[in-house]
């Protein structure tokens, strides 16, 4: 956190490795003045970029764009900001060779690097929103996208973040997938993405903002 001296706040993740290493970076500027023509009387407006190191956004880009703008969307107290923008840039430095694959890793890891920049910033947040992604092989496995993945066969490829507060269950707020899947498989996916995020945010989120103080 806090890597970027002219942004509000930043924060950058990095894990796996090649090639399946994936490496976001993002920028939080705001609370700003809004343009009058985006003012919102009681609220602020939230504008999100996200970018590949390489080319210009494309369909894919403009998707995970969109995913990460929801589910940040979900736990910003818009209300204590209101006539005003926060701006969230993100950007891919390093993401996996399989584009197929790299696009659900790109959307979690987009959702958490941006929800630490804005602890970072300072901006007000009603929860933490945490992301994993994962892969089910046909072998019924579920695995970490971020794992070696070793020749598995993989029959579907999911995202998927939820809303993690104190003393509140956590609360699903965004599920991306594709691909066949089984009901059963698909419900122990979710119990472990949700058992996966909390842990997560109460210990490596909850160490890096510790630290960044």
């Amino acid at each position: 956190m806090n890597i970027l001296e002219n942004s509000s706040g930043s924060a950058q993740r990095a894990l796996g490795e090649a090639p399946l290493r994936i490496n976001i970076i993002c920028a939080v500027n705001g609370p700003l003045e809004a343009k009058h023509r985006d003012e919102l009387p009681q609220h602020a407006s939230l504008e999100v970029v996200y970018r590949r190191n390489i080319g210009i956004p494309m369909i894919r880009e403009r998707f995970i764009q969109d995913r990460v703008h929801s589910a940040i969307l979900s736990v910003i107290k818009r209300d204590a900001y209101p006539r005003s923008v926060i701006q969230v840039v993100v950007q891919a430095l390093d993401s996996c060779h399989d584009a197929d694959i790299s696009f659900y890793s790109e959307i979690s890891e987009g959702i958490n690097t941006a929800c630490l920049a804005l602890v970072n910033a300072g901006i007000e947040l009603s929860a933490l929103v945490v992301a994993k992604s994962y892969i089910i092989t046909d072998e019924g496995e579920i695995l970490d996208l971020n794992q070696p993945l070793r020749k598995k066969t993989i029959e579907s490829k999911h995202a998927v973040a939820f809303r993690i507060a104190q003393n509140t269950e956590p609360k699903l707020v965004l599920c991306e997938s594709s691909g066949p899947v089984k009901d059963d498989l698909f419900m122990k996916m979710l119990r472990k993405a949700e058992n996966d995020t909390k842990l997560l945010a109460e210990e490596e989120f909850r160490k890096t903002i510790v630290d960044s103080l």
